[in-house]
């Protein structure tokens, strides 16, 4: 077989012989001459799905004119048919291992024939190396045709290692096409022209374990990446939630650390992204400390499994270790998203994993006083248990109580008076949170402010009392319950 700038050494001496002046003319047609008879009887003998689509390409049909006559030295002529018995001896060699699996597919049918053979439906195309090739052997410039020869045969055989490679449905025969190809010269690190993927990442998206297997085997890099995403094979195996392949390719040492170039993610954190939560479980078997891995944007898995919604992943996540008091870079916490999402089931489990009941939002503002407004009365209770402050203020310096009060939300007014809030905290204008029920005409507020032993004598900011207050309502119950202690 040729080599990258001469002749294999059958040729060697041929080619660096004394050219012969002698021409030899010799009519060349694509359709017949170019295939030689082995090629054509193994052809036959072969089954219609494990035809020799890709070998075709090798030694492409239309390469040579049908009907010229070309005067060629004895060299060029020998380069000339080495090209032609490439076929014919590669054939050779692997037609055994390809009958077999003729004869133990007879009993498919044609429809799962054509799924099934990728390389048969492959129709080499006509490149424009070939055509150059072909003037070159006319102009008798062995030079030329020995550079161009490897470009010839590459492509083809490329293109048909990727036909294989991204078939969905993975059949034994495949496994004996690929090692066939390769044999041929096809490169692991070749990509289709449109996603850019080479023949490794393809087995992956098409579920080819067999096939990522016999890649690596065959020494395929592991941590190869398409040109679109820039995504490593563990990143496509998680991406498309193959788990059998992803266990192949850890055992097979891949780069657990390696991120893409464009978010930064690592396969981990784009197993917290999509949920992929068997993934995530054996790539932290693997390595528990992938747990403190961030992305471009300091997303951490937990954080990450947020945004989208995982749940049983992020409590994976949490049980790993990951920080549960995570912070944005904007300064709130994960717990204050939750609470503003209303996300009470995250904000359980963060509360429950030790995240910073003290926390706040990127305004300041504490998650207690977030899940008041909220009216998450659980989580609300939940925060105080696990130690905030019922004292602590809103952005305008509103005490957490007052907010409930003026809310109206009873059950948390009632649990932060049981939790020994203070009744006569005044906010920024100096009212009272009695004097927020009375305005707010609610009778359960007053009368559970008044059973606390809230001050009914207590003045707004402008010096007007609970009383007249009171009064001004016209409602008789909180006159009354505002007058009792008055």
């Amino acid at each position: 077989m040729l080599k990258d700038r001469g002749l294999d050494p059958g040729l060697q001496s041929a080619a660096g012989s004394a050219r012969s002046s002698r021409s030899l003319s010799v009519a060349v047609n694509d359709n017949n001459k170019i295939w030689n008879d082995d090629y054509r009887q193994a052809e036959k003998r072969t089954a219609p799905d494990l035809s020799f689509g890709p070998l075709k390409a090798i030694v492409p049909e239309n390469s040579l004119s049908s009907t010229s006559t070309l005067a060629v030295s004895s060299d060029t002529l020998s380069l000339l048919t080495s090209t032609e018995s490439l076929v014919s001896t590669n054939v050779a060699r692997d037609l055994p291992s390809m009958q077999s699996f003729s004869n133990s597919s007879s009993s498919i049918s044609s429809a799962q024939r054509e799924h099934s053979s990728p390389l048969a439906r492959f129709e080499p195309q006509l490149s424009h190396s070939r055509t150059r090739i072909v003037e070159a052997a006319k102009e008798d410039n062995v030079a030329t045709v020995c550079n161009l020869r490897p470009q010839v045969d590459e492509k083809p055989t490329n293109n048909a290692l990727i036909a294989v490679s991204r078939t969905p449905k993975e059949l034994p025969v495949h496994i004996e096409q690929v090692k066939m190809l390769l044999r041929q010269g096809a490169s692991f690190e070749c990509t289709d022209s449109a996603c850019l993927r080479t023949p490794l990442i393809w087995a992956i998206v098409a579920g080819g374990k067999d096939l990522v297997e016999l890649f690596l085997e065959e020494q395929a890099l592991v941590e190869t990446r398409d040109g679109v995403w820039d995504w490593t094979p563990v990143i496509w195996a998680v991406m498309e939630e193959k788990l059998a392949i992803l266990n192949v390719l850890i055992r097979k040492g891949a780069n657990l650390r390696a991120a893409d170039s464009i978010s930064g993610r690592t396969p981990l954190l784009w197993a917290a992204s999509i949920g992929n939560h068997h993934a995530a479980e054996l790539l932290l078997k693997r390595n528990k400390e992938l747990i403190n891995v961030t992305d471009k944007e300091g997303m951490t898995p937990l954080a990450l499994a947020y945004f989208e919604g995982h749940l049983e992943t992020a409590r994976l996540f949490v049980d790993s270790g990951d920080n549960p008091s995570f912070k944005f870079e904007s300064g709130s916490s994960l717990l204050a998203w939750a609470i503003l999402a209303k996300n009470e089931d995250f904000a359980r489990l963060l509360l429950e994993h030790g995240a910073d009941a003290q926390s706040t939002d990127m305004d300041g503002v504490p998650a207690l006083i977030l899940a008041i407004k909220q009216n998450l009365p659980d989580i609300a209770e939940l925060l105080v248990n696990k130690g905030a402050d019922v004292q602590c203020t809103d952005e305008n310096d509103v005490p957490a109580l007052t907010v409930a009060v003026k809310d109206k939300r009873s059950d948390i007014a009632d649990m932060l008076i049981r939790n020994e809030a203070e009744l006569e905290a005044r906010d920024g204008e100096g009212n009272t949170a009695l004097l927020w029920a009375v305005w707010r005409n609610s009778e359960r507020l007053v009368k559970m402010l008044v059973k606390g032993k809230a001050n009914t004598a207590a003045v707004d900011g402008e010096g007007v009392t609970v009383q007249k207050w009171a009064a001004w309502t016209g409602n008789e119950e909180i006159v009354q319950l505002v007058s009792s202690r008055g």
